[in-house]
This record gives structure tokens, sequence and C-alpha cells, in this order.
């Protein structure tokens, strides 16, 4: 395929991406328009701690602090850079002159684009023909579980709902509707696999350093949400390797680059999280233990049948691209789990 997307696709693109956004806007146009004088709208339709998390540390950042500390507790406790985007969001805010609330929601936009357009070009790359593309990128997007089968089964909401209803990153739609901070770590990602797929092909290093930027920036957002795209970089080098019967040293030279530049955070944030006497107290009792498999059974079941048989021809014939998409849903749900 072209490396620039043809003006038809851009339009198709801009229309499909503006109707997602118009419609997961919705909840949050109609809480503000149903508030009087005694109803209040919070600001959001799901997970209203978490977003009041959110804005306490863009009024952080929009006083000029850069280091994360928690905002709902009285307990004295050090500083630590971490989870920086919704801070770095705050000094935004400040510098455009606008209101943390109205910030956070542009950025929802504006992330939100980001990330459908990054996941419209792999899926560009990966499928030759556009009508396969472009049902690909509305399944990514718009794909969702059958979760509301275990309720009618008799499946409680208490004390585990479906995830359907609350593994906000499990589904694209969902995390694009909610948090600007998902669909940025998205866009990285898909980002990410695209220009080393882009590198496979073409030997640009370039590319390479550039996912070494973006590498690190998304460790800023979430610690370990790349591991999944390391992965995913690792199976293309494979699959590639597998397929020309020899390894490329040039490629190891890469993979161990990304692999690098990962590191110093990752150091960082272990020490702080694992050793430091409050984070580590704090990690301990932020865990969130996984469901049954058979919740995520029925989370994802329209999609097991197809996405088994197309793990399987990736497995059998060595694409790098196919294999790559198989190693990232492989870890994905073996690190959620």
């Amino acid at each position: 395929m072209k490396k620039n997307l043809s003006r038809q696709d851009l339009t198709w693109f801009s229309a499909a991406a503006l109707l997602v956004m118009t419609f997961i806007s919705i909840p949050f146009w109609v809480g503000r328009a149903s508030q009087n004088g005694d109803l209040l709208f919070r600001g959001t339709y799901f997970d209203e701690s978490d977003y009041a998390v959110h804005l306490s540390m863009m009024q952080a950042g929009r006083m000029g602090e850069w280091a994360y500390q928690m905002r709902f507790t009285d307990e004295e406790h050090p500083a630590a850079y971490l989870r920086m985007f919704y801070i770095a969001l705050g000094h935004f805010s400040k510098r455009i002159g606008l209101d943390v609330e109205t910030t956070f929601h542009l950025a929802r936009w504006l992330s939100g684009f980001a990330a459908l357009y990054a996941i419209y070009r792999l899926c560009r790359k990966i499928f030759a023909e556009t009508n396969l593309a472009r049902a690909a990128f509305s399944l990514a997007v718009l794909g969702a579980g059958a979760g509301w089968l275990q309720l009618l089964l008799g499946a409680p909401l208490e004390p585990i709902s479906p995830i359907d209803f609350w593994l906000i990153d499990a589904y694209v739609f969902f995390s694009v509707s909610l948090f600007p901070a998902f669909s940025f770590t998205l866009a990285l990602m898909a980002g990410s696999l695209n220009l080393f797929l882009d590198y496979l092909e073409s030997g640009k290093m370039r590319n390479v350093l550039l996912v070494c930027l973006l590498a690190p920036l998304s460790q800023t957002v979430n610690p370990i949400a790349f591991a999944v795209m390391d992965a995913a970089i690792a199976g293309a080098a494979l699959a590639l390797w597998r397929k020309n019967r020899k390894v490329e040293s040039h490629h190891i030279a890469a993979l161990a680059l990304i692999a690098f530049s990962q590191a110093p955070l990752l150091v960082y944030n272990f020490l702080i999280l694992s050793r430091d006497p409050f984070w580590s107290q704090f990690t301990l009792q932020n865990q969130t233990l996984s469901p049954p498999p058979l919740f995520y059974f029925w989370g994802f079941a329209p999609f097991w049948l197809f996405a088994l048989g197309g793990i399987f021809l990736a497995l059998r014939e060595p694409n790098p691209k196919f294999l790559a998409l198989t190693a990232w849903a492989a870890s994905g749900f073996a690190f959620a789990y």
C-alpha cells in the first residue's frame, strides 16, 4: 500500500472518526444538559473516582507542579514522577487559558482522533484491500463482548460483573470514550507497531529511533502498557526470521535499542512502586484481581472463533504483520489475567 493515505481514505476515516467521537460524547452532553438546581453532573458517566483523581492531577499541573502526589489522602508521602499525562495536561490547560475540565474533554477528543487514526493506519498496513482494512478498523473500534448474556443467565453485578461493564481498556470504544490517557497510549502503541513494520520492510533506522521515543513516552502514562507492544514487535521480527530462515543482526540491534530505551523508566517505576515505603503500600492496595476465565470468554465471545482461526493462520504462515497482532492479543490476555 502507499505510505500516505489517499484523499479518499482520509475522507472515509475523518467521517468515521467524527461519527465515533460524536456518538461517544452524547452521554456527556446529556449529563450537562440535565443539570438543574437539584442535579449536578459529575463530569463523566463512568468511573467518577478516577475522573476526580485525574482532574486533581491536572489542577496540580496547572499550579506549576510536575511530580505526582495523591490529593485524596492526608497521609504524608513523597511526590513521584509517575503517570505524568494529566499533570502535563494541567500545564497545557494553563497555557491555553481553559479550565481543567474543559481541557480534559478537549484532550479526550484530540487523543481519541489520534488513537483512531493510528489504528486505521495499522489496519491499512496489514490489509491490502481497502474494504478489509475498513472492516478490521470498524471491528477493532466498535467491537464489544457478549457479557450481557451472563446477566441474562444470572451472573451478578457484584462483586464481579461481566468485564464489558468495567474493564475499560479491554475495548477501544470504551477507552476512547472515557479517558484521554487511554487514547493517547493506544495511539503510541499502534503508531509504534506501524513504524516497526515499516522498518522491517524498508530498513529505515529512523523508524526504530521514533519507536525509542514513543515507548518511554508511553511509560510516562502507564508504566507497563507498552509491554504488549514489545511482544508484538518481537513477534514481527521472529516471523520475518522464520520466513527468511535467517536471523538479521540489524534486527537484533533494533530490538535491543527499543528495549534499552524503556529500561530507565522501568527501573525508576519499579523502585518507586515496589521499594518506596509509601508507594509500595499503594501498589499492594491498588491491585485488581482478575475475574475467572469464563468472564473473558463471554467478554469477547463474538470474536473467539475468528481470532483463533486467525492465530492458526498466523502461526502456520510466517507473516510478520499477522504474527505481530497474534503476539499483541496473546500477551494482552496473559498480562490481564
